[in-house]
């Protein structure tokens, strides 16, 4: 009998204290602050788009004729979304005439580990949109420093700015 006790204290101190030993911290991938080595999830936070800044869009489409018929400029949107979706999760709103603007996404749009897909279009109501660059991007990658993300080229550049909480 004493043997059984001895044994049931000695496994309640021993789960107890190992309880009490696991790091804890983040446990989600998708998360800013993940930690590969936290046992107990705690304190995640995360990416969320707050603004994006499109610059250097030409004057002019790659054939030399204008955005729009009345000669004016594109009216900037931007699409983006996991790769792995079938079209774009999120969307911004419609800069017209604009060859930079600052476009607004819906704040409630979190990153994930994993490759994002991204479109900048002259969104043309009555006639189709003209595509002006694409690509891919991912949000979490490692060494990133700032809270944005720059994707483009030379001269087009698209930050993606992010808050984290």
């Amino acid at each position: 009998m004493k043997k059984n006790i001895f044994f049931l204290i000695s496994l309640a101190v021993f789960l107890t204290g190992n309880e009490a030993c696991k790091k804890e911290g983040c446990t989600d991938f998708n998360a800013a602050n993940y930690n590969t080595q936290a046992k107990k999830n705690k304190g995640c936070q995360y990416r969320f788009v707050s603004t994006i800044e499109v610059s250097g869009v030409p004057a002019r489409k790659q054939s030399g004729d204008s955005w729009d018929e009345d000669g004016s400029g594109p009216d900037l949107k931007l699409n983006f979304g996991k790769n792995s979706s079938m079209g774009y999760d999120f969307t911004t709103e419609v800069k017209i005439d604009s060859l930079s603007a600052v476009l607004i996404s819906n704040l409630n749009t979190p990153f994930t580990d994993e490759v994002w897909k991204f479109e900048l279009i002259d969104d043309d109501t009555l006639a189709d949109s003209d595509i002006i660059l694409v690509g891919t991007f991912h949000p979490l990658q490692k060494g990133q420093t700032g809270n944005f993300i720059s994707v483009g080229s030379d001269k087009l550049k698209i930050h993606i700015n992010y808050i984290i909480h």
